[in-house]
């Protein structure tokens, strides 16, 4: 009796320990796999934060270009205000000039007349 339960417990000892060691190995094989999906998901990661980083970049520059151009267009919209006011101006001078030439014009007119009317008065 003694002999054969001690093999049988062998037995029992050397089957459960290579059902252990299956155990530990498949273990093993899902920690390598984990540290595996780990390492991608970090790469991942990385790589997001990375095109995060660009993103805000991007973004703050097309901001700064976005107050840039309403920097210039109120820039454009007072200049072409002091324009508009100067064109207001010279063509208010262009009509003063102008009513001036048409008195100058009736002014003529009346001398020439005169002119004609003390020619035809003093014949001579």
């Amino acid at each position: 009796h003694g002999v054969s339960a001690l093999v049988k417990e062998a037995d029992d000892v050397r089957r459960i320990a290579k059902q252990t060691a299956r155990a530990v190995a498949e273990q093993g094989d899902a920690i390598t796999s984990l540290a595996v999906t780990s390492a991608k998901q970090t790469a991942s990661m990385q790589a997001l934060a990375g095109a995060t980083s660009e993103q805000a970049t991007s973004t703050e520059e097309i901001s700064h270009s976005m107050r840039h151009v309403r920097s210039r267009t109120r820039e454009i919209a007072t200049a072409l205000g002091a324009q508009a006011k100067s064109a207001t101006s010279t063509a208010l001078d262009v009509a003063v000039v102008a009513r001036e030439i048409i008195a100058l014009r009736l002014a003529n007119g009346e001398q020439s007349e005169l002119v004609a009317d003390i020619a035809r008065a003093n014949p001579e």
